[in-house]
């Protein structure tokens, strides 16, 4: 029996160093690709800026195609976890709700900038395109289904969905773009939050 245990926990240690490993490989590809370019940034560069031998580097990943898309993978599981579906039963309310989702979705993308910065790096070749666009593809459907829930539950107006699903992601794009990636000033999350959907929720024209 002490035995089994002995092998058992030598078993959860070694899982949990591969894990540690990982997640090192991984953030020092974040790092390379975010400043150099996914074109430029190499193998090499990544096994240099985790310290690691080549062969280490390939016991986890199989090319550095392989582990950009873990890394989007990774953050559009993190951005999913994230958003919360509006609860009208709720004491706080739905626009505040949604400054809550959109506040969080600010802090994932500021947290995780090396990928956020990859992502919005402009062209991307073939191989890593597919992955980047089924990456915006999953947070246009996040944008989506919050909207089809505020038709369902009656907190919007008669829309199309999929047309402002994509100003909405495009807007908000953009603002990442200009203002998280610009560590030259200071963002408040919450005031970003609000400018954003106070824009997409009434527009631009006075009111009255």
């Amino acid at each position: 029996m002490s035995h089994s245990v002995t092998l058992d926990g030598r078993s959860r240690r070694a899982r949990a160093q591969r894990d540690r490993r990982r997640a090192e490989i991984l953030a020092a590809a974040a790092e390379v690709f975010a400043q150099k370019g996914y074109d430029v940034g190499s193998i090499s560069d990544v096994i240099e800026r985790a310290g690691i031998a080549r062969g280490t580097f390939y016991l986890h990943f199989e090319s550095k195609q392989a582990i950009v898309e873990e890394l989007l993978d990774d953050l559009l599981e993190t951005l999913d976890s994230t958003v919360s579906r509006v609860d009208v039963a709720s004491e706080v309310s739905p626009y505040d709700q949604l400054i809550d989702n959109l506040v969080q979705v600010l802090a994932v993308l500021d947290e995780h900038l090396d990928v956020t910065r990859i992502l919005l790096s402009g062209t991307h070749p073939p191989e890593l395109a597919a992955r980047v666009r089924t990456f915006w593809d999953g947070s246009l459907g996040l944008i989506r289904s919050s909207l089809s829930t505020g038709l369902e539950l009656g907190l919007v107006r008669a829309l199309d969905v999929d047309v402002v699903s994509c100003a909405i992601l495009g807007g908000l794009k953009e603002s990442v773009l200009r203002l998280v990636l610009d560590k030259s000033q200071h963002i408040d999350r919450r005031a970003l939050a609000e400018k954003l959907l106070e824009y997409h929720l009434f527009g631009v024209l006075k009111r009255g």
